[in-house]
This record gives C-alpha cells, sequence and structure tokens, in this order.
C-alpha cells in the first residue's frame, strides 16, 4: 500500500472510465489532507501506513494476523508498523490470552487521544471537500460506499472468450457502456 505516500498534488486526473484509478486517487487525496492536517497537530512522527493500520483497528482489540488480513500486508510488514506504533505509545502489544502464540493490539491512552483527533481531521477534510465539490456529491459518495457491492469478484466472474452474458463481444459491449456514460 505504498501508494497511499506518494504525492497527490500536480497529478493529472485519471481518464473518466478508470473507476480504480479514481478510487487510488480520492483514496490518496484523503490521505494526504489528513496526514498533513494531523501533522500540524503534532503528529509528523506517523507515516501513511501507520494511519492505514491504525483506521482498520477499530477499536484497538485485533490480532496481528488478522490486521496483516485486513490490510493485504505480509505479518512481516504488520509487526514491523505495530512495533513502530508501540514505540511511538499509541498502541499496545500484549499476547492474546486466548492463542498464546498470537499477538493482539490494544489503544493505549494516547492511542486514543489520536484516534479522536484523527476524527475531528477527517470531519474537517470532509467539510472542506464538501465545500469544494458540493455537499451532494460528498453525500453521494458516501451513498455509493455504503451500499453493499456483493461478494468481490472471482475468476469466474471473467467474460471468457470476449463474450458477455448478453451474446455480445465484451468490447463492443464496453464501447457502449462507454458512451452511455458519456452522456
Amino acid at each position: 500500500m505504498i501508494y497511499m505516500s506518494e504525492p497527490v498534488e500536480g497529478v493529472s486526473p485519471s481518464k473518466p472510465h478508470n473507476l480504480k484509478a479514481q478510487l487510488f486517487s480520492a483514496s490518496r487525496w484523503m490521505a494526504q489532507s489528513c496526514s498533513n492536517m494531523m501533522s500540524g497537530l503534532g503528529y509528523q512522527m506517523l507515516e501513511a501506513q501507520d494511519y492505514a493500520l491504525i483506521t482498520v483497528l477499530d477499536n484497538g482489540h485485533i490480532t496481528i494476523e488478522d490486521l496483516s488480513r485486513r490490510l493485504s500486508w505480509e505479518i512481516a510488514q504488520t509487526n514491523d508498523k505495530a512495533n513502530h506504533l508501540e514505540t511511538l505509545g499509541f498502541i499496545k502489544i500484549v499476547r492474546d490470552a486466548e492463542k498464546d502464540n498470537q499477538k493482539q493490539i490494544a489503544f493505549t491512552d494516547a492511542g486514543w487521544q489520536l484516534i479522536n483527533d484523527l476524527s475531528n481531521v477527517v470531519t474537517q477534510v470532509e467539510l472542506v471537500l464538501s465545500q469544494r465539490i458540493g455537499i451532494s456529491d460528498v453525500n453521494n459518495i458516501r451513498s455509493i460506499f455504503s451500499t453493499n457491492w456483493g461478494p468481490s469478484l472471482k475468476e469466474s466472474d471473467l467474460f471468457h472468450n470476449e463474450q458477455d452474458l448478453t451474446g455480445k463481444g465484451l468490447n463492443e459491449h464496453n464501447d457502449k457502456l462507454h458512451s452511455e456514460l458519456d452522456l
């Protein structure tokens, strides 16, 4: 997830039909904006990956293994980042009471303050975004991302032999879809 630490300023917008690139760009913008503002509150020691880990911790009681899965990181990378946050005093890593071979992460008081500050910063970033693009567009984004998109697609969901379910060629179908999106 190194993409989150890449600079956003000066990057031209993605092509309009590449949703994945647009989602990454929006994520980078949000992450960089929050990181910049958090630095102003004294959290300049935190990196983009630290915020990614903090964001998926939920209430702060999760195993390193589960956290690694959520982040799609190697366990060693997750351990390194968790150890970094523990050294900074935001979390504590303890042996799981039920599974002695696993480590569990819990927030410290400083960690809970970090979460509170980050929550306030996210709210401020969303307010600025609402001013820039309009509250209705921000609400549309919220609505879209709170909709259940169903399970992730699998290899079996691919259109084989460039034929989709309607019998049209995949390229013909995509051309039609893109021309409808341009309206």
